[in-house]
């Protein structure tokens, strides 16, 4: 049978919970059948109907009238497809290993390519133990480096046991916002217009204001009809309304300014990716456009820009100078990118240490010290060589 999962009341940001009942259809195409599985969410759990009323795969096959493989391929769909990666869980085990398995599907840092099979490994296989923070014997079960078992440790860490919590309660949002739930909408667009690169402000996300036109008729029309404390009442709020509209425009124009600043200096990476991207500071763009260095960061802080090769945090565009044996200067990023394509291109079975990356660089004139590369391999997520030898032979 085919199945097509159609989530009817998918949770957005303008969502603030998560929906009590949601259905899905499922098309059974063999019997030309079309059923519709109810699914109940808690909202202090969000927990499928199946466990929170005690139900099993069976119970649900025969409300609807269906095949039991239907209703485990849809929730199966469920795990995998609908956002936060994980609401459709029966337990945290289970929770934990949707997520995993969702990283391992699209996560694109091969500085996790050894982390999340071993993380998927010990939550699947020794979830007691994890649980017991047993991890001398785990990494005796599996054959593997204590310190491999700590790195897989500290990423699990990062999970939500319950995922569904970031949308129903309030006081743990600022705890779930990982990768895996945070819904994250760009303030800005690159676009390519008229020749050149331009940054269109995107503020589709923040509600719509206009003054009321009750009281904006009040002023205007008929002021004859107000004594003078409410006149003054209306002109001070229509004075106050003007002002935080004038704001918000220059808001929108300011980081729109910024970004197109930023990205006169970053043009190649727009047409050549990570690997491009020169050395700039909040100073630069500040004495760039004319505005203080204050207001570049408070523009840049939490803000996300939306490119042809992906949407970036706008800070990710501001690097630290590295000089060269040549004289020239490189950006700490493209260092960090050189670090990660040699990690990439390693033999599996030598894995490069720190002091051969270091000598690498050189090679192509570039002097950084081997504890540097230990902090950018660090903030890389790449494990070290011999966490990635003893992970590959697994």
């Amino acid at each position: 049978a085919t199945i097509a999962v159609k989530d009817t009341m998918c949770p957005s940001s303008e969502n603030r919970g998560m929906t009590a009942h949601r259905a899905w259809k499922i098309n059974d195409k063999d019997n030309k059948k079309t059923y519709t599985i109810l699914y109940e969410c808690p909202t202090d759990s969000c927990k499928p109907a199946l466990i929170f009323y005690q139900l099993t795969l069976d119970d649900i096959a025969e409300t609807v009238g269906c095949d039991t493989a239907l209703v485990e391929n849809v929730l199966r769909k469920i795990q995998d497809n609908f956002e936060p990666i994980g609401i459709a869980h029966r337990d945290i085990r289970e929770a934990l290993l949707i997520q995993i398995r969702n990283y391992m599907m699209n996560d694109g840092n091969p500085g996790h390519r050894c982390t999340l099979p071993l993380a998927h490994k010990i939550i699947k296989n020794h979830f007691e133990a994890f649980l017991n923070q047993q991890w001398d014997g785990i990494a005796d079960a599996l054959k593997v480096d204590i310190t491999a078992i700590d790195a897989a440790a500290k990423w699990i860490g990062r999970l939500s046991p319950h995922p569904g919590r970031y949308f129903t309660d309030p006081t743990t949002r600022s705890l779930k916002k990982s990768s895996a739930t945070e819904i994250i909408t760009p303030d800005v667009e690159i676009q390519y217009l008229n020749g050149k690169y331009q940054a269109i402000s995107v503020d589709n996300h923040i509600p719509r204001l206009q003054m009321n036109p009750y009281y904006l008729n009040l002023m205007r029309n008929r002021p004859d009809t107000l004594d003078a404390e409410a006149k003054a009442w209306i002109e001070k709020r229509y004075r106050d309304a003007t002002n935080l509209l004038s704001s918000l425009a220059q808001r929108g124009s300011t980081i729109a300014r910024v970004t197109e600043a930023i990205f006169e200096v970053q043009t190649e990476f727009l047409t050549q990716g990570v690997k491009s991207i020169k050395p700039l500071t909040l100073r630069t763009i500040a004495e760039k456009i004319g505005i203080h260095e204050s207001t570049v960061s408070r523009v840049t802080s939490n803000k996300y820009v939306q490119t042809q090769h992906g949407m970036y945090p706008l800070r990710f565009f501001f690097s630290n100078e590295l000089a060269t044996t040549q004289g020239d200067a490189v950006s700490a990023k493209q260092v960090k990118n050189l670090i990660q394509e040699m990690v990439n291109a390693e033999v599996a079975s030598k894995p490069l240490s720190d002091q051969a990356i270091s000598n690498a660089l050189k090679a192509k004139g570039i002097l950084l010290a081997r504890r540097t590369v230990q902090k950018y391999r660090d903030e890389l997520g790449i494990p070290t060589s011999r966490e990635r030898s003893k992970a590959k032979s697994i």
